[in-house]
């Protein structure tokens, strides 16, 4: 219920920290975007964005480098993670999806190699970061502009794929596999001998490591599809689907 795993009432289940943080992050963001909106019918609309995403990233970096409050539902990794659902907005509004596609395939592979190297260089410079510990590595502003190197990356690949089936499925199902990967994963690392070996944190890492991992991974994330699609058709309203018509409640 208090929904923040800096403390240990969250150690069952850490991983879901980003279900309470995102819930706290888009109902700030919905109050914001009402006075945005209504704002926007004079005009500045957009400067005011820009100028939410500012004040997020400055409030979210000050406030977890003065202070150590731990807040429900994660609330102060909230604070900065504001900045980047409006830069969703201002990517969505601006049709940035449709700019990039209308640029040529050299240009794409370019931009996405760039980011990437530049991003992956910039994050070892500013070192360890994580949202979830509130924690944004030596310089919080490399942390920013490694953070969006990669999310343009992700974008402009996201672009060249448009449709697959095996994408569109994992996006589909990727609140069940948020929720239940956790059981499947503690199975291979604590009661299998074989995988329990493989995955143990103090072993180094290997190839035999990484593929036992990899394997692992995709039986997780099978594992969590098949209950997913048991949810789904007994009681698709917990994991935020609309009942087909017709159909009645066991």
């Amino acid at each position: 219920l208090y929904g923040n795993p800096r403390t240990e009432l969250m150690w069952w289940n850490r991983p879901l920290w980003f279900i309470p943080c995102l819930f706290i992050t888009l109902l700030i963001v919905d109050m914001i975007e009402r006075i945005i909106f209504i704002e926007n019918r004079r005009g500045g609309g957009r400067e005011r964005r820009i100028a939410v995403i500012i004040i997020s990233l400055l409030i979210g970096i000050i406030w977890n480098r003065a202070s150590n409050l731990i807040l429900p539902f994660h609330m102060e990794a909230a604070l900065g993670m504001i900045s980047y659902t409006e830069m969703g907005i201002v990517f969505r509004d601006n049709r940035i999806d449709k700019r990039i596609e209308g640029t040529g395939s050299g240009t794409k592979s370019v931009l996405v190699i760039a980011c990437i190297i530049a991003g992956v260089l910039l994050s070892g410079i500013n070192g360890w970061a994580q949202v979830l510990r509130c924690t944004y590595g030596k310089y919080p502003g490399l942390f920013i502009v490694t953070s969006v190197l990669l999310i343009t990356a992700t974008t402009v690949l996201a672009v060249c794929v448009r449709k697959n089936f095996l994408f569109e499925e994992l996006g589909k199902w990727s609140l069940c596999i948020l929720l239940m990967h956790k059981f499947p994963v503690l199975l291979f690392q604590r009661i299998i001998p074989v995988t329990k070996m493989y995955l143990s944190e103090s072993r180094n890492e290997s190839i035999a490591t990484v593929t036992c991992g990899f394997i692992v991974s995709v039986i997780c994330i099978l594992l969590c599809l098949c209950v997913g699609k048991v949810i789904s058709s007994i009681l698709p309203e917990i994991i935020g689907q609309k009942r087909r018509a017709g159909s009645k409640v066991p």
